[in-house]
């Protein structure tokens, strides 16, 4: 079975993710029975607003030593208008989006028009899905289609998947969560060198300057809150609306509001949590005192947490260290993706 794949958008992670995917060709042909063609549509002229991503020449260069079986494995469209019809017409089964945040209403009609025209989605994006997820998921619900928008959340490790298989098996009644690494690694910073979280937003700014919107984002719990808001609406209930989740940022936090916390053993950390109270789900972020017996206490610089609650017995931990190689993380959660999608496409098809 061959699958045609095609992507909108030039962002880094793609150099990553292209070569991954050929260099395992292989594996996804004898493991799980099907075949990859990829197709980039772009506009020719700024590469979909994408300045500080890939070319299509930068592309080819990349996928030049992987083993493509074929030349017409991967191959490039130049469309200017009517991106989602073109789609359309060249049947391709999955597209991934990976458009620059900034666009956020486009980034929304182009997945609500890949949605309705019977095409499967997986997307980088966040901004453009938070606030329309319920039409987006009727949409493809309706279609019974395949729509990713983990790998937009953060969600770089498997925690999706753990949280998958945690409610397969038990109802989830709560949770806990260090979800954002760039907030995680600022506090941290912050406690360790008795500063700001603003001061530590400069430095890290510094070190990842193709990531200061993001890691702007979380300082006023925007991504934090994206992350815990789609977990709960898909392990928990989908009766909550992102406009409920109450939000406290650490812009304006430093060492001296916490001086007497860490002085008497304890830690903060930056947490989303989601919990039933009087029968109806409260999704709160904010940073919270951890004490010493915690299990987040020693969860610190670029790792991620979550403490899930639910009818097992005891409460279940996930840990993941996280790293800061961006690109390959985000790379290998769609391919992660892009694997699921091929199992389910295969099971449809026998």
């Amino acid at each position: 079975m061959r699958i045609k794949i095609g992507i909108i958008g030039f962002a880094k992670y793609l150099e990553t993710l292209i070569s991954h995917i050929f260099e395992n060709i292989n594996y996804i042909k004898y493991k799980h029975s099907f075949s990859v063609q990829i197709t980039f549509y772009y506009n020719g002229i700024n590469y979909f607003i994408n300045d500080k991503g890939l070319s299509p020449d930068e592309i080819l260069e990349t996928i030049g030593e992987a083993s493509i079986s074929d030349e017409s494995d991967i191959t490039f469209v130049r469309e200017i208008k009517n991106v989602p019809e073109r789609i359309k017409d060249s049947k391709a089964n999955l597209i991934i989006l990976c458009l620059p945040e900034i666009l956020g209403k486009q980034n929304y009609k182009y997945i609500k028009t890949l949605l309705s025209n019977n095409i499967n989605v997986i997307t980088t994006l966040k901004n453009g899905i938070i606030e329309n997820i319920d039409e987006l998921e009727d949409i493809s619900n309706f279609n019974n289609l395949f729509f990713s928008y983990l790998p937009a959340l953060n969600l770089t490790t498997p925690m999706g998947d753990f949280m998958e298989s945690i409610s397969s098996h038990f109802e989830i009644h709560g949770f806990e969560g260090i979800l954002n690494r760039f907030s995680n690694i600022i506090i941290s910073e912050m406690i360790k060198n008795k500063s700001s979280v603003m001061e530590e937003f400069e430095f890290l700014k510094e070190v990842y300057p193709n990531y200061e919107v993001l890691i702007s984002e979380d300082l006023d719990g925007y991504s934090t809150a994206s992350t815990a808001f789609l977990l709960a609406r898909k392990y928990m209930t989908n009766k909550i609306n992102f406009n409920d989740v109450k939000i406290m940022g650490i812009r304006k936090l430093n060492f001296e509001k916490i001086k007497k916390i860490v002085e008497e053993g304890n830690s903060v950390k930056f947490l989303g949590k989601a919990s039933y109270e009087d029968e109806k789900l409260k999704i709160r972020v904010t940073p919270s005192i951890i004490s010493r017996e915690h299990n987040f206490y020693e969860i610190n610089d670029m790792s991620e947490a979550m403490l899930i609650f639910s009818d097992f017995p005891t409460s279940t931990l996930f840990t993941s260290k996280g790293t800061d190689n961006f690109e390959k993380d985000i790379a290998y959660s769609i391919f992660r993706e892009i694997i699921k999608f091929g199992i389910n496409s295969t099971k449809k098809y026998s």
